[in-house]
């Protein structure tokens, strides 16, 4: 069991989460409040999240960032996926979300 880890930072107009180990129901308030606060930042084009590092991922992880692209369309912004890892890539591909 990889624990979940995320660290969030303004890099050149963007929000960048980097997030890594597990993303389950155990973190998924966590992404979310740390996404949505990025997307609330007022010099923030738009939210990066670079999944390189993430080991598991559940339905509830794959929510949030459903919720997340929501919330980043409400506001005129873009989420981008940045190099998911395999784990995630397949779960994208297997909900036809890639």
């Amino acid at each position: 069991m990889d624990a979940f880890v995320a660290d969030d930072e303004v890099v050149h107009g963007d929000g960048v989460l980097v997030v890594s180990g597990e993303i389950d129901m155990a973190c998924v308030d966590d992404v979310l409040a740390r996404g949505l606060s990025l997307l609330a930042h007022p010099q923030v084009r738009g939210l990066v999240i670079d999944l390189a590092q993430v080991s598991f991922i559940d339905s509830s992880g794959l929510s949030v960032l459903v919720r997340l692209h929501h919330a980043a369309r409400a506001s005129s912004k873009q989420v981008a996926l940045r190099h998911p890892s395999r784990i995630v890539a397949r779960l994208l591909q297997l909900t036809a979300l890639d």
